[in-house]
């Protein structure tokens, strides 16, 4: 119900601004579907594999029973408040970039790139400090036990540090995604959920116990999150170098 109505008000929105037309042409039907499913296959894949590694970490920590459950049943709820200016990273910055590089604006592109790299640094610095500070009070508030305790603190005190290197990760996927690179986005999370989560959880829990599941996670998550960011820089050198002769004879 909530998209009908989301999608309602969009397209009220956009008829009256810009003068949609809702007319049937096959030929741009085809057209533009094709270029749509170029981004959002790639987004389709992407999101089929968080399950995957979601459903690996809640099996590593069943073996430690109900409360480790617990814990991570209000890490989840956590995360997702805590996190959602990274969430939306994606979303938010794609258009700007794509925007900038259809006027040609490589230096807004850049500035773009890197005001949000140090917006998710600061904000994630900041997360991180709030967790640290208040973590005790929030595991009082949801009456976690001694095991569900040990596994909420353990991402209080390490893997908020880890979120800021994988909030870089949404700025990656960002450049992927405009930058005609948009398959990586789908490589690099089934990394994370593979061999950025199995070795690292498994190590985690191997070491020490429950409270190592998250934490092990969320290194793997952010080794991962560094070759992506690695990868999205060198993309976009690439992309500026390659686009500098065409601009240059526009210029001209």
């Amino acid at each position: 119900m909530s998209a009908a109505v989301s999608a309602s008000i969009g397209l009220y929105w956009v008829r009256s601004r810009i003068g949609i037309v809702f007319t049937r042409n096959l030929k741009l039907l085809r057209l533009h579907a094709r270029h749509t499913f170029r981004l959002a296959l790639p987004a389709m894949a992407a999101n089929l594999a968080t399950p995957v590694g979601l459903a690996y970490l809640v099996a590593s920590l069943s073996a430690f029973g109900t409360s480790a459950l617990a814990a991570m049943t209000v890490l989840d709820r956590v995360i997702q408040f805590s996190y959602c200016a990274f969430f939306a990273l994606p979303g938010a910055l794609a258009p700007v970039l794509g925007q900038n590089i259809g006027a040609s604006r490589d230096d807004r592109v850049r500035s773009a790139v890197v005001f949000t790299r140090r917006l998710v640094v600061c904000y994630g610095l900041a997360v991180w400090l709030v967790l640290l500070l208040c973590g005790g009070m929030i595991a009082d508030l949801y009456q976690l036990g001694d095991e569900a305790r040990a596994v909420f603190m353990a991402f209080c005190l390490w893997g908020g540090g880890l979120w800021v290197l994988i909030g870089l990760d949404f700025v990656a996927i960002a450049v992927f995604l405009t930058m005609n690179r948009s398959w990586w986005v789908a490589v690099f999370a089934w990394l994370r959920a593979t061999a950025g989560t199995v070795p690292f959880v498994f190590a985690g829990t191997h070491w020490f116990g429950s409270s190592g599941a998250l934490p092990g996670m969320f290194t793997g998550n952010a080794l991962i999150a560094l070759i992506s960011i690695t990868t999205a820089s060198l993309t976009a050198k690439r992309f500026f170098t390659s686009r500098a002769p065409v601009m240059s004879i526009g210029a001209h």
